[in-house]
């Protein structure tokens, strides 16, 4: 039986012939200034952010892209709402679309697009990028000199499985730190064929672990894959959500437990 479902996820292929995007941006307008050439891989991108983020809403209409606001972003807790936002953002897409849900301080290889039509993708299947994978720039100079040499590049890529979700300690977290396997790093980048039903979880505490939740939620271990594909991070790893300086100790502490 396990061969049958590693055979059937890898034998079924799709093309992507269109691709929409969201990023849920508040407060991080510089940050997607600098990734704003990712526009040219997408059909479309849309952009969720806070009604008060003039910014932003300005950059969106200077490059055209869609943008759907809201009045408050924040939990009765006081932690970062982002699931919601993703929510409303895959909402407005539909079903049946290829979809990516990318962070706005992520940017993607030059010949993006080319890479996806190379690739053998799956519609059952929901695709990552390792972590590893993730080079970290915080200074806005750097990242400008850094993404010359990267557009020059002819970035290569090639699918893997994920390690089996079953094998790893993904139920209890007593830490931050605990946190291992790269499955973790799946929220800044997942792409995947929406259906009927796919959504984040809106009872999590609006950090990373919705993310890692989403992924166990609505995709078996055998659908899991990570690109080996290169991509820049223009800022500080775990601080990718309007400086909220979230309690990262906190939240690991009570998302999985039981």
């Amino acid at each position: 039986m396990k061969h049958y479902w590693y055979t059937k996820y890898w034998l079924m292929s799709a093309k992507i012939t269109r691709l929409s995007a969201v990023s849920v941006c508040v407060n991080y307008s510089e940050q997607l200034s600098k990734c704003i050439e990712n526009k040219k891989h997408f059909d479309e991108w849309i952009i969720v952010t806070s009604k008060n983020d003039l910014k932003t809403i300005q950059l969106c209409k200077t490059n055209e892209l869609k943008c759907i606001t809201f009045e408050n972003i924040y939990k009765k807790s006081g932690m970062f709402d982002q699931s919601k936002r993703i929510n409303k953002g895959l909402k407005t897409v539909g079903t049946d679309k290829w979809v990516l849900l990318i962070d706005p301080d992520i940017y993607l290889p030059n010949n993006f697009r080319e890479l996806l039509g190379q690739l053998p993708l799956n519609n059952e299947c929901i695709y990552t990028i390792n972590g590893q994978n993730r080079e970290e720039i915080i200074s806005p100079e750097e990242f400008d000199k850094k993404k010359r040499v990267f557009d020059e590049k002819k970035i290569s890529v090639r699918p893997l499985f994920f390690q089996n979700l079953k094998n790893m300690n993904i139920k209890v977290f007593h830490s931050a730190s605990e946190i291992k396997g790269p499955w973790y790093f799946a929220g800044f980048f997942q792409l995947f064929c929406s259906k009927k039903g796919i959504k984040y979880t809106e009872k999590g505490n609006g950090l990373s672990f919705d993310d890692v939740k989403f992924v166990i939620d609505n995709f078996n271990i055998y659908q899991h894959r990570s690109l080996e594909m290169r991509v820049l991070h223009f800022g500080e790893a775990f601080k990718s959500w309007a400086g909220k300086a979230d309690n990262l100790q906190k939240s690991a502490k009570t998302l999985f437990r039981g």
